[in-house]
């Protein structure tokens, strides 16, 4: 707090759920208006916001004990104690000082209560709060009052001197008085979910899926296509997950406006709908055929991807067919029943991510857009360098015990504040971000320069939160496209050229393809197919997947690549084919992915696998898995890594410039 030119410290307390919003709007102006090296706010501040808060006068940096103690009139005191709702002594003030505030809240029918500013729990958690302090201030770490919890029986016995009544009064008596002022019905942070809602998003998005589902396959869609779309809108309408698919394909539309292509990842690639509305180029349906002109469509059993498929002419009007579909169950990513909450990734060019933000401000408030807030604490290795220096500055060398009491304490304190890499949370257009969390300011946010205070994983499960991640190569793919005249969408899906690059692992400079760990998979797993690669991708982002695992199960000629389970995907769609029900193979593959550090497999799983007669090897590959990727992530990764080996195989002069020119800027 701010008076005049001079800085005090002042205790705030909420008293209902208008209050905690109240307080959030401070601290949100004292981080984003005020700011001068700490946080602070000025007095009226808080004056024009009190009506819902209960003021303290603080500690020995509070206002009116440093008026006490510079000596000031009576009536200045009075004018000063006339602030606050309740004034505050605690054990360690000077005991005259302590003496003067209970007669000013006496003399004014002024609360007062003992507080004892506890900064740890226990007495021995000091040394934490030694060495903390001792990096920022060793006259304050040398000099530091215990400020640990105390009980009832300290916090009267610290205050003796005014007589066992009075500090009963001041310990117990007012404390539980200012307790009842205060409603125990909210949390600090809004319950349920306050998910963007946009008029009439159910019947726009069925409208626009069907109306691209005839542009793409006639009148009368094949029974899977149609079974397919009926589930998915259906959960998306149950769930209300309407204005979420709604707000991604605007974006997605705003970025193709200027020339560019996104990747979108995230359930948005498992889901069919996402796909008929121009969220993602992932068509997520079995492979199969389409004809353009007559709409003639065949599925392909047991065919990992569409562009795989052969060449193939129309049995009905002879016209070439065009090849789609990646094999994704929705399943897989959103749940047994869809209910899932869609969270969605969407890669973009550097250049479109203001467009893309600019957009959303237009669309829920300039105020409602606001950065994923990351909250990071001492590091090990920052922790110890901490005691060491403490042990130095002190010349106390600290126990064994202190060190370890002190290491655990400091590895769960908050150390700094960023950002959630693309994470940006929208806060419904009749909400306001101060609901929720306050706001700062984060100097090196590439997407918007208010995050929210608190981290975002308080948030993620009330607020929607979109990750916007820009990728170079989305700028190199449009580049290229306007120096060759090829549109990267398209760039053919089964050019030999292009699958000679990734055959003799000839793939520097190809996002995803590039290190030695992938070219290593890459030589041992021999891809001939675009599900090949999706495949690898895959097996590159998983852990427990790839080195004693899938690798040894190729090597010794267990299992091809085709076989292995390289993706979350992979179990469902076996499980199914073996026969299992739709709820025990997800129930088995949800089990696989979370790893063998979460659940993991239990031993229901594995024995319902051998009644089913499913080789040792996969379920013995099953247990070692710690962490699946989804497919749908791995086919939006290969689609930009293909692209740009395209670009590389036929047009190597074009591509080595572009790439030298991304990498000089």
């Amino acid at each position: 707090m701010t008076i005049s030119e001079n800085k005090y410290h002042v205790t705030i307390l909420v008293k209902n759920r208008a209050g905690l919003k109240s307080l959030y709007k401070i601290v949100t102006a004292s981080y984003t208006k005020y700011f001068n090296d700490k946080p602070c706010i000025p007095q009226n501040i808080i004056s024009d916001n009190r009506g819902n808060l209960l003021i303290g006068s603080a500690c020995t940096q509070g206002e009116l004990y440093q008026a006490v103690l510079e000596g000031k009139s009576d009536k200045e005191l009075c004018d000063s104690a006339d602030y606050y709702d309740f004034l505050e002594v605690q054990p360690f003030n000077d005991k005259d000082i302590n003496k003067k505030i209970v007669e000013l809240g006496t003399a004014k029918n002024i609360t007062v209560t003992a507080t004892s500013n506890a900064h740890y729990v226990y007495p021995e958690d000091s040394v934490a709060m030694k060495v903390l302090l001792s990096t920022k201030d060793y006259d304050k770490c040398k000099n530091m009052p215990p400020l640990h919890i105390r009980t009832i029986d300290e916090m009267i016995s610290e205050f003796e001197y005014l007589g066992y009544d009075k500090a009963f009064e001041i310990s117990v008596t007012n404390t539980q008085k200012i307790a009842d002022m205060i409603e125990d019905t909210f949390e600090p942070i809004l319950s349920g979910e306050h998910y963007p809602i946009i008029k009439d998003t159910d019947k726009l998005i069925k409208n626009s899926a069907e109306k691209r589902l005839h542009e793409l396959y006639g009148k009368n869609p094949p029974k899977i296509i149609k079974e397919r779309l009926k589930k998915e809108l259906l959960s998306i309408e149950k769930n209300g997950f309407a204005s979420i698919y709604i707000i991604v394909s605007e974006l997605v539309n705003e970025i193709l406006k200027d020339g560019y292509i996104t990747g979108t990842r995230g359930a948005a690639g498992s889901s069919f709908v996402a796909y008929l509305l121009g969220m993602t180029e992932i068509n997520p349906l079995p492979a199969h055929y389409i004809c353009q002109k007559c709409h003639f469509t065949e599925f392909v059993e047991n065919a990992g991807c569409g562009a795989d498929l052969p060449k193939k002419n129309c049995p009905v009007c002879g016209e070439k067919l065009k090849k789609c579909g990646f094999n994704i169950p929705f399943e897989a990513f959103a749940g047994i029943d869809g209910s899932k909450f869609p969270d969605i990734e969407l890669n973009i060019p550097e250049e479109a991510r203001d467009r893309c933000i600019s957009h959303l401000k237009n669309k829920f408030g300039n105020d409602n857009i606001v950065c994923a807030g990351d909250v990071r604490s001492i590091s090990g290795r920052v922790a110890l360098y901490y005691i060491a220096d403490y042990q130095e500055l002190t010349g106390r060398l600290l126990s064994e015990n202190e060190k370890n009491r002190a290491f655990a304490l400091l590895r769960k304190t908050a150390r700094t504040t960023g950002t959630q890499p693309g994470g940006i949370f929208i806060v419904p257009a009749e909400e306001s971000i101060n609901d929720f969390t306050p706001v700062q300011y984060e100097e090196y946010s590439r997407l918007c320069r208010a995050v929210t205070h608190f981290d975002y994983t308080h948030l993620r499960d009330i607020l929607y939160k979109l990750n916007i991640l820009s990728h170079d190569s989305l700028t190199i793919l449009k580049k290229l496209g306007d120096l060759t005249g090829v549109n990267p969408l398209e760039i053919p899906l089964d050019d030999e050229k292009t699958m000679e690059l990734f055959k003799s692992a000839d793939t520097d400079n190809i996002p995803e393809f590039s290190t030695k760990f992938v070219k290593d998979i890459i030589k041992l797993a021999k891809p001939k197919t675009l599900d090949d690669l999706i495949r690898i991708s895959a097996l590159s982002h998983g852990t427990g997947t790839w080195a004693n695992n899938a690798e040894t199960l190729i090597k010794s000629g267990k299992a091809n690549l085709s076989e292995v389970i390289s993706c979350r995907d992979d179990v469902y769609l076996y499980l199914r084919k073996e026969d299992f029900s739709r709820e025990r193979a997800f129930e088995i593959a949800y089990n696989v992915r979370m790893g063998r550090f979460a659940r993991g497999m239990c031993e229901e799983d594995i024995k319902d696998m051998r009644e089913k007669n499913i080789p040792d090897w996969y379920i013995s590959s099953c247990r070692k898995i710690d962490y699946l990727f989804p497919k749908a992530h791995s086919a939006t990764y290969v689609l930009m890594a293909y692209r740009l080996a395209y670009y590389k195989a036929h047009y190597p002069t074009e591509f080595l410039e572009t790439i030298k020119q991304s990498e000089e800027i």
